[in-house]
C-alpha cells in the first residue's frame, strides 16, 4: 500500500522549503526557483495592488486589454483562466466601469472586450505603484545578474511558447 503524500501548506516560509531547493540541480533547480518566485512575486504585486483597490487578475486583464479590444476567449487564454472565472473577472471590469463587453464584428458567437478610458486611468495608477515597489526590489539584486536573468527567462518562454504551439 502505498504511502500517503505529505500536504503541502501553502502559508508555509519559502525558507522551509529552501533545502530541497537547494538540493535541486540543472533544470529542476531552475524550475523549483521559477516557481517560488513566481508565488512570492504574486503576493507582493497583490499586496500593491490592493492599495490601489485592484486585484492581479484585474491587472493582468487590463494590461492584455490596452492593446487593443481582445476576444474574451483570447484573454483567458492568455491570462490562463477557465471560462467561468474569465466570465466573472469580465463582468466585474464592467461593473466598476474599466472594460465593456460587446459582441465581436467578426463571429458572432464571440464575445470583445475594450478597456475604458477609467480602466487606463486605474491601470496607469497600478502600474505606477507595482513600478515603484519593483524597483525597490531591483535595488537588492545584482545589476548584471538581473540583465542576464532576463534574458535566459526570455529564452525560456520563447521555448516553452514553441512547445505549445507544437503541441496544438
Amino acid at each position: 500500500m502505498p504511502t500517503p503524500r505529505p500536504k503541502m501548506n501553502p502559508k508555509r516560509s519559502p525558507r522551509s522549503t529552501s533545502s530541497s531547493r537547494d538540493k535541486a540541480t540543472g533544470i529542476d533547480a531552475v524550475w523549483e526557483e521559477i516557481v517560488a518566485c513566481n508565488q512570492l512575486l504574486r503576493r507582493e504585486m497583490g499586496r500593491v495592488l490592493e492599495t490601489e483597490d485592484m486585484f492581479l487578475s484585474e491587472y493582468r486583464a487590463l494590461r492584455t486589454l490596452e492593446n487593443g479590444p481582445c476576444v474574451l476567449g483570447q484573454v483567458g487564454r492568455q491570462l490562463g483562466l477557465t471560462p467561468a472565472t474569465l466570465t466573472t473577472l469580465a463582468r466585474g471590469l464592467e461593473r466598476r466601469g474599466w472594460a465593456r463587453q460587446g459582441p465581436s464584428s467578426k463571429d458572432r458567437r464571440a464575445s470583445v472586450l475594450v478597456v475604458t478610458g477609467p480602466g487606463l486611468r486605474a491601470l496607469r495608477m497600478a502600474r505606477r505603484a507595482t513600478r515603484q515597489r519593483l524597483r525597490g526590489l531591483e535595488a537588492g539584486m545584482d545589476r548584471a545578474g538581473s540583465a542576464q536573468l532576463a534574458r535566459s527567462l526570455r529564452s525560456l518562454r520563447m521555448t516553452l511558447e514553441r512547445a505549445e504551439q507544437e503541441a496544438r
